[in-house]
């Protein structure tokens, strides 16, 4: 069984993951992703099928598990700062079957890394207790020298 390195932060937030990704990991993807976390109708263009969406529709609860470049994310990491996130940092894209429910939480990791996990991060809402875990422990030592992120370490 692959083993990972662990760090748990105090209560942070997404902006956070600035000073944690490596740049160097092509792709991040985000798990479960939540738009809107209340249980309220909103509205909004959503798509129905991948080549077709509807304009102006209300919606309540959806959930969808995002893909992109590291670079895109840390781009826009302001749009992600007021929500609770599930991220993983890969060496290459996610295959369309690798679908984590199907997989036996023992078994997770070592699948994960089979297909390109570097980390791991999770903050289930914002302001909350974190956790880091990567496949390097030398990475973790490197990002624990940065104080921003020492302060937090728990």
């Amino acid at each position: 069984n692959m083993s990972l390195f662990t760090i748990n932060f105090d209560s942070c937030s997404a902006s956070i993951l600035k000073h944690i990704l490596n740049p160097e990991i092509e792709y991040v993807w985000l798990q479960q992703h939540m738009p809107n976390s209340r249980l309220e109708w909103w509205k909004a263009d959503f798509p129905i099928s991948p080549s077709e969406y509807m304009k102006d529709v209300e919606i309540r609860c959806p959930i969808v598990d995002l893909q992109m470049t590291t670079e895109r994310f840390l781009a826009n990491i302001n749009m992600f700062e007021p929500h609770g996130l599930e991220l993983i940092q890969l060496t290459k894209k996610v295959p369309n079957g690798l679908w984590t429910k199907s997989i036996q939480e023992r078994a997770l990791n070592d699948v994960l890394v089979k297909n390109g996990m570097f980390l791991r991060f999770s903050l289930p809402h914002e302001c909350e207790v974190a956790q880091l875990q990567c496949i390097s422990e030398e990475y973790l030592e490197k990002l624990i020298e940065i104080p921003v992120i020492r302060e937090l370490v728990l």
